[in-house]
């Protein structure tokens, strides 16, 4: 996983910037048909290995290839969103409650949220979105 994808693509020939042109729409349509059947913990080490490989795809400079992984992320995005909002709403006030009754306690939870599996792809994509923003400089 130490591939410098971006780097690749700059160097690679037109076959080479279509493989990637091609991995790139690949992981997108793949994880937004099937992510929901590989989040499970068997299958948790590749879910999160082709989300990384996606955020690599995600750094070549090139607009297309941006866009589609754009789209992916923006769709992966907005449903740990409406999720976490759900659960801030069923939770709100008695929350508070909960935890002044168990002693400040936590509850446990055996199994991890959604949210909980993707802090660390979400954190790097963090890094590459700002890195791909338009600068002031090149908007005037």
């Amino acid at each position: 996983m130490s591939t410098n994808i971006a780097q690749a693509y700059a160097n690679a020939g037109n076959s080479g910037q279509e493989f990637i042109f091609n991995l790139a729409l690949f992981l997108a349509n793949f994880l937004s048909n099937h992510v929901h059947a590989i989040e499970g913990e068997t299958h948790q080490s590749g879910l999160l290995n082709a989300h990384f490989y996606l955020i690599k795809v995600s750094q070549v400079e090139d607009m297309e290839i941006f866009k589609i992984c754009l789209g992916y992320w923006s769709k992966l995005t907005s449903e740990l969103f409406e999720i976490s909002q759900k659960s801030t709403m069923s939770t709100g006030p008695s929350l508070t409650a909960a935890g002044a009754s168990s002693g400040g306690k936590k509850p446990t939870t055996a199994k991890k949220s959604r949210k909980d599996i993707y802090v660390n792809v979400l954190s790097n994509l963090r890094l590459v979105v700002i890195e791909r923003m338009v600068k002031p400089e090149e908007v005037c």
